[in-house]
């Protein structure tokens, strides 16, 4: 258990503190090219994933609040009642995750991403901008999906 609050901790406390260092960046600093594989950039993301409903502020409140409080009141016991440090590990990182990207909405009005994989093929594929946040609720989510799937 206390896995699960470390790391739900430390994902939260790393992803905003990559993102207040984004955003303290001059606007001349982007896009940084740390190697040529991945562009450090500055997006404001309005919307939820891929803009979608960014002239909708108070349904990009609302609907990630209501999905992590669903998630919290009805899925986390029963992940948490598992005693597996591997699910406390996905727990943390998709809770910590959701975290980042609920406290940008309401603090800052939108979503600091910063990541973008600049090999990627397609134009479109190129503008897809990410931050530790986004990463570790995929990578959280998908153990316990297996978890889930793997269920009988």
């Amino acid at each position: 258990m206390l896995i699960f609050i470390v790391i739900t901790l430390g994902t939260f406390i790393c992803d905003q503190a990559i993102k207040s260092k984004i955003e303290r960046k001059p606007a001349d600093y982007f896009p940084h090219y740390p190697c040529r594989y991945i562009c450090i950039t500055r997006v404001h993301n309005h919307g939820l994933m891929l803009r979608f409903l960014q002239k909708r502020r108070w349904l990009t409140l609302l609907i990630p609040s209501i999905i992590l409080l669903f998630f919290l009141a009805f899925c986390l016991t029963p992940f948490l009642m598992l005693q597996r440090v591997d699910i406390f590990v996905a727990l943390g990182l998709l809770i910590g995750g959701a975290l980042g990207n609920i406290s940008d909405r309401y603090i800052r009005g939108f979503v600091v991403d910063w990541l973008v994989f600049c090999r990627l093929p397609g134009r479109r594929l190129k503008r897809l901008a990410f931050n530790l946040a986004d990463l570790a609720i995929v990578i959280g989510a998908i153990p316990l999906l297996i978890h889930v799937l793997e269920m009988e």
